[in-house]
């Protein structure tokens, strides 16, 4: 779909008065967010977190998923909207038909209003996973697990190729058509956020590079005492990255949360700023039955969780019998 005029607001002046004021958030939902995919909407998002808190608890509490390196269903889930919204901005993009996105998020037309609010939706979504990112990076690190490591900080990445994008179109919050700020509106925050995740990056490369060095020194190790360089290779990657992952998620964290609610712009007041905004409602039937399947798949990892917690305790306690027979 192509940004053309055939897709501009039927708006009188008043509407056109607004947004030449830079009164966007004045124009009534159905007209603004009517290329906004539901994709976004809030019953997609609701199964979302569901699905990322689904996530976290087969990384921490499920005892088999915990101790296994392995790429889960739920996990491809959480990474498939964050990856789609990415590439949906950079379609949208590319679909400007001769408009550039600078002047498109500057320029107040009609037209302009509903491209901006189209990609603001995705927007939303690719700045929430840059925090939790940082989330499920760390969790995975603790547990030195590299696959789901690489993962999360290349979801990360493709999240923050739109940052980049944004940043080389920079237009002032005030001077834009997005309804809500963003990190790249503070491009201070926003460099040192970029300079953080790179870091960490090139500490994950390190910590990788020298366990494939362990490993093959300990490959080529025939002496008697290979029991100790092999505990040595035993020490996986993750723990300095670990801890700036997470330093990393609380400083984008909460200077968002500064961003999205202590930075005096128009909104509803008990407005979800971390929610993308779309013309679809958690009542409506896609949706509920979404968020439904959601909050279904989180229990059923909590219920699968506590099981194998249980499973494990049966088992330490028939060792410990054995053990005590055989003393």
């Amino acid at each position: 779909m192509r940004w053309t005029s055939s897709y501009c607001i039927s708006a009188g002046p008043d509407y056109l008065s607004m947004i030449s004021n830079g009164a966007v958030h004045d124009i009534p939902a159905p007209i603004r967010l009517a290329l906004v995919s539901s994709l976004y909407g809030p019953g997609n998002l609701a199964c979302w977190f569901s699905i990322l808190l689904s996530v976290i608890v087969n990384w921490t509490i499920n005892p088999t998923s915990a101790s296994n390196d392995s790429i889960t269903n739920d996990f491809i889930a959480a990474l498939s909207l964050p990856i789609i919204a990415t590439a949906h901005i950079w379609s949208q993009v590319h679909q400007l038909d001769g408009w550039n996105l600078h002047l498109l998020l500057s320029t107040p037309t009609s037209t302009a209003v509903r491209a901006a609010a189209a990609i603001e939706a995705p927007l939303t979504v690719c700045e929430d996973f840059i925090m939790l990112a940082g989330v499920l990076y760390a969790v995975a690190a603790w547990k030195r697990q590299r696959k789901r490591m690489a993962m999360a900080l290349a979801g990360g990445w493709m999240c923050f190729s739109v940052e980049f994008l944004l940043m080389r179109n920079w237009v002032p919050f005030r001077s834009s058509l997005l309804v809500r700020p963003f990190l790249f509106h503070l491009m201070p925050l926003l460099i040192i956020s970029l300079c953080w995740y790179s870091l960490t990056s090139v500490v994950y490369l390190v910590e990788v590079l020298s366990v494939m060095l362990r490993i093959f020194a300990t490959d080529n190790d025939t002496e008697p005492e290979s029991g100790k360089a092999f505990q040595w290779h035993r020490l996986s990657p993750g723990r300095i990255s670990c801890w700036m992952a997470g330093c990393s998620t609380l400083v984008i964290g909460t200077c968002s949360f500064c961003i999205k609610y202590l930075w005096q712009y128009s909104a509803s007041g008990n407005s979800m700023r971390f929610a993308a905004m779309t013309g679809a409602a958690i009542t409506d039937l896609d949706q509920f039955v979404t968020a439904i399947g959601g909050l279904l798949t989180l229990l059923f990892s909590l219920h699968d969780a506590f099981k194998e917690i249980r499973k494990a305790e049966k088992a330490s306690h028939g060792e410990a019998r054995q053990q005590v027979r055989r003393d």
